[in-house]
């Protein structure tokens, strides 16, 4: 019996044991209070970043043209390519008297070699996620001599007997002539790629942000292309006592910011007798942004230009070729024109226009 009442005791002891673990104790009193424990909150950090912006840019674009209003080249290359050794190996495009080098000759007998009135594209290419804005512009580092005029377009009347000679930026969208000191300018906007980026943690730097994704881009970069083309007025007596304008391209580019109010670039422009003209707008963007033109005032009588004159349609404000016929009735061969857009602050903006 002795031997019963010792295993008895032991498995008593052992089961009080186990639930005294997990069994509340009570203590004398109506209350008690005690820590659990205590612990800092770390802060994973706050938002993501992307990676600086990202442009592709050409660095080294030859520019050089030649002028050839009196068609000496086609003239000795149209028979026997060895009567202008100078320029055996190449081909020459276009009749507009200005040439680009477009493609070097692999040799002389190759005849592989390119001039074109269009310069070779250059691209700007936005590998980003963030949207940028991008400036092209084309200006003269040195005047031309001997009388010559820069013209705002490369097709001449017969009876138009004046030396000048056209240049101008295209991006195959707008085009723009150069005109002496004022630049021939073109500007556009590049969106980002967000989904050509994904979030990374970088161990050594203890931070979150976005990285590019490994691989070929989901999503097509954005870019701009542009060129240069030219043409000389033929109709001209062209004899040893002129120069050509030297000229530079350059570019430049800015993140977009959200909100931009609207705007138009250049302020001047030549308009020709029964011909359209065109103007380059911006309307913003953001809470800034317009989504038209509410009215033209003509600041030389302050009355409205007639609606029946102009016509705005993706980013181009149209002058219809009628207008210079309206100038030369009010009796003046230039004004200052304040276009108003409808905008919440009905932001104005002044273009000097001039009948040629």
């Amino acid at each position: 019996m002795r031997k019963n009442f010792k295993k008895l005791t032991a498995l008593t002891l052992t089961v009080a044991m186990s639930m005294a673990s997990t069994m509340t104790a009570f203590a004398a009193g109506t209350s008690a209070s005690g820590d659990i424990g205590t612990g800092t909150g770390d802060y994973e950090g706050g938002e993501m970043q992307y990676p600086a912006i990202s442009m592709t840019v050409p660095t080294s674009k030859d520019v050089t043209y030649i002028a050839d209003p009196n068609d000496l080249i086609s003239s000795t290359l149209s028979g026997d390519a060895a009567a202008n050794s100078q320029y055996a190996g190449y081909k020459f495009q276009g009749n507009t008297g200005i040439y680009f080098k477009t493609k070097t000759a692999t040799s002389v007998a190759s005849g592989d070699g390119v001039y074109s009135s269009t310069s070779e594209v250059f691209d700007i290419i936005n590998e980003s996620a963030q949207d940028v804005q991008v400036t092209v512009s084309l200006e003269q580092t040195q005047d031309a001599s001997g009388d010559i005029a820069y013209s705002d377009t490369g097709t001449f009347q017969t009876t138009d007997k004046a030396k000048k000679i056209y240049l101008a930026l295209t991006d195959g969208t707008s085009t723009k002539a150069l005109s002496g000191d004022v630049k021939a300018t073109l500007s556009k906007e590049l969106k980002g790629q967000k989904d050509n980026y994904e979030p990374s943690y970088d161990s050594v730097g203890g931070e979150y942000a976005f990285q590019l994704k490994s691989g070929d881009p989901v999503k097509a970069w954005n870019k701009a292309s542009y060129s240069l083309t030219g043409a000389v007025n033929k109709n001209a007596t062209w004899k040893d006592d002129v120069g050509f304008p030297n000229i530079k391209v350059t570019y430049s580019w800015n993140q977009s910011p959200a909100d931009v109010a609207p705007s138009i670039a250049v302020k001047e422009y030549t308009v020709t007798a029964g011909r359209p003209l065109d103007v380059d707008v911006d309307m913003g963007r953001g809470t800034l942004a317009a989504t038209g033109i509410s009215s033209i005032l003509n600041g030389y009588s302050n009355t409205n230009v007639n609606e029946s004159l102009f016509t705005y349609a993706n980013g181009k404000l149209t002058f219809a070729s009628g207008l210079s016929t309206w100038f030369k009735g009010k009796g003046v061969s230039s004004a200052n024109l304040t276009v108003t857009f409808d905008d919440s602050a009905n932001t104005q903006e002044v273009i000097k226009l001039t009948i040629r």
